[in-house]
């Protein structure tokens, strides 16, 4: 793993809401953040997207699976550990983040993928059985 690699990597596993500001140390002044929620540009709007991470939920932490690396591209396979504030059962996601660094080492693209219906949305009470009854629906 690179160093540029490895400094992203316990950034992410050991941010807290007083470390979030390290963001801006880590990407580029406009990169760009994509998840299934966002689609951002700017370290202030990356970090706006964390602070509400931790603002909503307990216990957040982010442990990362498996890394690849080719280049200035990576994938970190990482899985999200949270709790909401309002109560409930503790909650995982499993996700992907595709980056892309500058020649300085520094993300100019994150791009994460999960699948927010199936680990997230269907867990919520007003939609379990909407979302729910679609898959039996489309199922094969």
């Amino acid at each position: 793993m690179s160093p540029r690699l490895n400094r992203l990597v316990a950034f992410y596993e050991t941010m807290t809401p007083a470390s979030v500001g390290e963001i801006a140390r880590l990407y580029r002044t406009d990169a760009r953040f994509r998840d299934p929620f966002n689609d951002v540009c700017g370290v202030e709007a990356i970090q706006r997207i964390f602070i509400d991470l931790f603002a909503r939920t307990d216990g957040a932490r982010f442990v990362v699976l498996e890394d690849y690396e080719n280049g200035l591209r990576a994938a970190l396979l990482w899985r999200l550990e949270f709790r909401f504030r309002q109560g409930g059962e503790g909650l995982e996601i499993e996700g992907m983040s595709r980056i892309r660094f500058d020649r300085d080492g520094r993300v100019a693209l994150h791009h994460d993928h999960w699948d927010a219906t199936g680990q997230l949305l269907s867990r919520l009470p007003m939609l379990a059985w909407p979302i729910g009854w679609l898959r039996r629906r489309l199922a094969a």
